[in-house]
């Protein structure tokens, strides 16, 4: 079974807040999964702050717009179970203090299938785009998606990732990652 990650917002956990600095780095920059970035991505640069309503510090997993940003632990995690991914290392600051190093990375979803089972699903489409503008109830096409490890699902603009990723990242204990069912996503 896949689930769907999102940033974890819980209250538990810190919710950085993240800021590219060079965002014209990324006009026209097709940065959101099912293609190779490996010759073109960009250098990317961010500011990440502590939020005002979350509590203080880093997580592994954050981003900014579209962009995820994973840790060198997270990244590690991922690599190890064959997630679907690309990473790209970027440069950040916390708080106004930069970070050495390759401690971080943009992450690139290698794949994103169509994969919405839309005869179980509950969900308005744009006629044009086939994307997702309201789910009342999603369904994964299992079938579709069962030999993936993380994904972009594309009628969703979602995240999705197996089993094998979530115990990957809970025995590496990295923060920030939240998971829940498909059939609980609505917006």
């Amino acid at each position: 079974m896949h689930w769907i990650l999102h940033r974890d917002v819980s209250g538990d956990v810190p919710y950085p807040e993240c800021r590219l600095v060079n965002s014209r780095a990324v006009l026209n920059f097709h940065y959101w999964g099912g293609v190779s970035l490996a010759s073109q991505y960009p250098n990317l640069e961010f500011e990440v702050s502590d939020s005002t309503d979350a509590p203080r510090g880093l997580v592994d997993f954050m981003g900014s717009i579209h962009i995820d940003i994973v840790s060198h632990k997270l990244a590690a995690a991922l690599q190890l179970v064959g997630a679907e991914i690309e990473l790209f290392p970027v440069a950040m600051s916390y708080n106004g203090r930069r970070l050495d190093g390759q401690q971080f990375f943009a992450l690139n979803s290698l794949m994103r299938p169509r994969a919405l089972d839309l005869k179980r699903s509950d969900v308005d489409l744009d006629e044009e785009l086939g994307d997702v503008l309201v789910a009342r109830k999603v369904v994964l096409d299992e079938t579709a998606i069962a030999n993936l490890n993380w994904l972009v699902v594309d009628e969703l603009n979602r995240l999705a990732v197996s089993s094998k990723v979530i115990d990957a990242i809970r025995l590496s204990g990295c923060t920030g990652c939240a998971f829940s069912e498909p059939g609980l996503t609505r917006f």
